[in-house]
């Protein structure tokens, strides 16, 4: 086979086992499942592909490539049957009307997608001349799987004293060793594929994980009942947006695909809380274990996930309650000056001046005031993330709107957990010192973009059930 055959093998297989999966799990007959599945079916593809291939370590490249793949076909071939049931079981479901589609709303749609089609073609161009620039991406993210096709795939990599103390070739050291595999497994069944390294190659997934993002806040926002024109209308908003389309020829940075989880997460999530279906659950879960395994920050969006879905949950009386207790053991923590655990082996200290956890690592606490920094940048470009406009609008509607519902409990959550987050992340830490020249800051939003843009849409078009598709 050729390298072209390869390639579209290598990113094919992935994106139909979890589009499969995804049509799979939503109910049968939802809006916006086919967006959903071209979007959030590539993302939630790779990370399947990448967990395999992380649990086949043991074996050669071509033998973890090996299985990966006919595990993938089964899970494709498990969701065509399971989805096969659903649509004879909802045979006799009626459709719902919808009126036909305007001029002006078929112009927004065919906008979006010619601005996919032309950035994804510049897109490819720029990673095929361009595969990696200098920084993070080389020095750090790009290593691992080079090393894991080069050397072995259950190759570790340690803290540079750990591996002087070694003196064995075979122990490697990285910049962020302890940095998630996610991604590079899926690289490395890319490669293992090609049987070699092809940085040109291996990074297309890139633009395609641009596109994914679009499309498929386009199908969540289907899948929320807005009419056409409203998700027109935002997906064109992000669309435009140069600060994704810029990570999109970026290969190597993982902020874009932590940008495309925490949006799928945060919308199935939303989902499960308005239908209390069990699939959009799997589906959230799946996306928010995605973020984990893909970058530090992920944890942490995770973590903050499942506590805006869990008071998302309550009702207003109970979420003031839960969030007043939350505040007095907040108050508590900060009195009795933290706690320090040791669990299986692991430091566990959360301290006012010191955090040191497994999966997010050690930070120490010390404020330095850098709001006015990360504050510019949010209105510094206004059309290079758009951000600053957006919490704007976000931050009201989540706070003030009027109709009790788990998307509103969600929103206000999020909204200001996220916020939260960033504060003390740079006011408190080292990453402070990266928001004065704004790389931290427009990396970090970046991550949050997509998910508000979707919640000040959802919020727009509450009330409606996501149910028929037109």
């Amino acid at each position: 086979m050729g390298d072209i055959a390869l390639t579209l093998l290598a990113l094919g297989l992935p994106w139909v086992a979890g589009a499969g999966v995804v049509v799979a799990l939503l109910p049968a007959r939802s809006r916006g499942t086919a967006l959903l599945a071209a979007g959030a079916g590539l993302v939630l593809g790779a990370a399947l592909a990448g967990i395999v291939m992380r649990l086949g370590a043991g074996l050669t490249p071509l033998g973890g490539a090996t299985v990966t793949a006919c595990v993938l076909v089964a899970l494709t071939i498990a969701a065509a049957v399971l989805r096969l049931r659903q649509d004879r079981a909802a045979a006799a479901v009626t459709r719902r009307f919808e009126r036909p589609v305007g001029f002006w709303t078929l112009a927004g749609l065919g906008t979006v997608g010619v601005i996919v089609a032309l950035n994804g073609y510049w897109m490819i161009g720029e990673i095929i001349q361009r595969p990696l620039l200098g920084w993070d991406a080389w020095k750090v993210w790009a290593v691992r799987p080079q090393v894991w096709f080069a050397v072995s795939p259950a190759v570790e990599f340690v803290d540079v004293p750990a591996w002087l103390a070694a003196n064995d070739p075979g122990v490697h050291t990285v910049p962020g060793h302890h940095y998630p595999e996610l991604l590079g497994r899926f690289q490395l069944w890319h490669f293992a594929l090609l049987d070699r390294w092809d940085p040109a190659l291996g990074h297309l997934v890139w633009a395609g994980a641009w596109a994914a993002l679009i499309v498929g806040c386009l199908g969540l926002l289907r899948l929320a009942g807005a009419t056409w024109s409203v998700a027109a209308t935002v997906a064109l908003l992000l669309a435009l947006a140069p600060f994704p389309a810029t990570h999109g020829a970026l290969p190597g940075y993982m902020d874009l695909w932590i940008a495309a989880q925490l949006l799928f997460a945060t919308g199935f999530t939303v989902t499960w809380l308005r239908t209390g279906r069990t699939g959009p659950l799997l589906l959230a879960l799946g996306f928010a274990a995605a973020l984990a395994l893909t970058k530090v920050e992920g944890v942490v969006w995770a973590l903050i996930l499942a506590a805006c879905a869990a008071l998302g949950l309550l009702s207003d009386r109970a979420r003031l309650v839960a969030l007043a207790t939350g505040t007095g053991l907040l108050l508590l923590w900060f009195a009795l000056g933290g706690f320090e655990l040791s669990l299986f082996g692991q430091p566990f200290v959360l301290r006012p001046d010191l955090i040191d956890l497994p999966g997010l690592g050690r930070a120490e606490l010390v404020f330095e005031n850098r709001l006015g920094f990360f504050a510019g940048a949010l209105f510094m470009y206004p059309n290079w993330h758009v951000l600053g406009a957006l919490l704007a609008l976000a931050v009201p509607l989540a706070l003030l709107a009027a109709a009790p519902s788990p998307t509103r409990g969600f929103a206000r959550g999020f909204v200001m957990a996220a916020l939260g987050f960033l504060f003390v992340l740079f006011n408190f830490t080292e990453a402070g010192y990266w928001a004065e020249d704004l790389t931290a800051s427009n990396r970090l939003t970046l991550h949050v973009l997509p998910a508000f843009l979707w919640l000040v849409a959802a919020l727009y078009v509450e009330g409606e059930a996501p149910t028929h598709s037109a």
